[in-house]
């Protein structure tokens, strides 16, 4: 997990968002780019996780793979949303 890019995402969504649903909004978005994103830039890291969760018997290691770092992007993404977006309503 890129947890560098998370945080950079987290204070875009809250330097960018409105209000609280856009917040959440912004979070649910992230974790399909970075997922492109892992696709695309980061292919050896995809071979190589997948192949471990092969070796380990899981039933769909792409699904697998996908579905972990999805949920790290969102997680991420969202306390870090979260909590700059509740810091910026605060300090206006």
């Amino acid at each position: 997990m890129n947890l560098s890019l998370h945080i950079i995402a987290g204070a875009i969504i809250a330097a960018s968002a409105r209000n609280a649903s856009e917040v959440l909004l912004g979070a649910l978005i992230w974790p399909a780019i970075y997922c492109a994103y892992a696709t695309l830039i980061e292919r050896a890291a995809l071979r190589e996780s997948v192949a471990k969760l092969r070796e380990r018997g899981k039933p769909s290691p792409l699904a697998t793979y996908y579905s972990t770092i999805g949920s790290g992007a969102l997680l991420a993404a969202l306390a870090v949303a979260s909590a700059g977006f509740a810091l910026r309503q605060w300090l206006n």
